[in-house]
């Protein structure tokens, strides 16, 4: 099985990006796959709690 794989995305103008705020909502919400997962060396991996997001300074989610 084939590992996916994270990379930079080539639009019709040059890369797109993707902003830290829209990678924070994805987290908040879970809108991503939270089952099967593994890190790149094949162990497999589980988010037991997202956290709660911190609008303030700091990390971006705290438990």
């Amino acid at each position: 099985m084939k590992a996916d794989i994270v990379a930079e995305i080539q639009g019709e103008y040059g890369p797109v990006t993707v902003s830290e705020r829209l990678v924070q909502k994805i987290w908040a919400r879970g809108e991503f796959r939270q089952t099967g997962l593994q890190t790149i060396e094949g162990r497999s991996l589980e988010i037991v709690e997202r956290g709660t997001w911190n609008l303030l300074a700091g990390p971006d989610f705290k438990t």
